[in-house]
């Protein structure tokens, strides 16, 4: 990647930053500009009603532009990645395995499904029949492919690599980094955490 590409991608999320910011500040300068009309009781009362029915309108923009600024750096660091068109036999592991999610779904389906009434010896052929074919599926998967991180613009697409888990905690925000190749240690992420991946 060059100096350029990482300037361009850069703007990008500061651009996303930048209007976000303008906004909050927009909204936060219309909280300050309730004044009270007359001295009265009345109306002050009015005016401070209606200025904590404007926060809580606030809370929830401050919310939706968090979220939605780091779905969209996220989403901006996902499309480099795929611009670079990385072989996947030459990814790190986590993008790798990332990139394989549906295959490994699948795999985990198939394990789930073998026939509960099969006798232990059925059940054990069908397990390493599984197993055969998920590591063939990966080794050619590797040699052919790219690296082609599953996002969605559905914000509610548990198989997409952005889903947020409708509460973007600071957890959630690890899941993530870590599923983009980032270091758990980084971030201190404990083998308790990472089962949840």
């Amino acid at each position: 990647m060059t100096n350029a590409d990482i300037q361009k991608y850069r703007q990008e999320i500061e651009e996303e930053l930048t209007w976000r910011l303008d906004e909050i500040a927009f909204f936060n300068n219309q909280l300050n500009n309730f004044r009270v009309l007359d001295s009265s009781e009345a109306s002050k009362q009015k005016v401070e009603d209606d200025k904590n029915r404007f926060r809580k309108v606030l809370v929830l923009v401050l919310y939706a532009h968090f979220e939605g600024f780091f779905r969209r750096s996220f989403e901006v660091y996902v499309n480099a990645i795929h611009e670079e068109k990385v072989d996947l036999s030459k990814a790190i592991d986590v993008l790798t395995t990332t990139s394989l999610h549906k295959i490994f779904r699948q795999y985990e389906l198939q394990n789930r499904t073998i026939n509960l009434d099969s006798d232990e010896l059925n059940k054990s052929t069908q397990r390493l029949k599984n197993r055969d074919f998920l590591l063939r599926e990966i080794e050619n998967l590797k040699l052919s492919n790219k690296v082609n991180l599953p996002i969605s613009s559905r914000h509610d697409d548990q198989d997409s690599i952005l889903y947020t888990e409708s509460n973007l905690t600071a957890e959630v925000i690890d899941k993530i980094l870590y599923k983009l190749g980032f270091s758990a240690n980084v971030f201190g992420l404990d083998d308790k955490t990472l089962e949840y991946y």
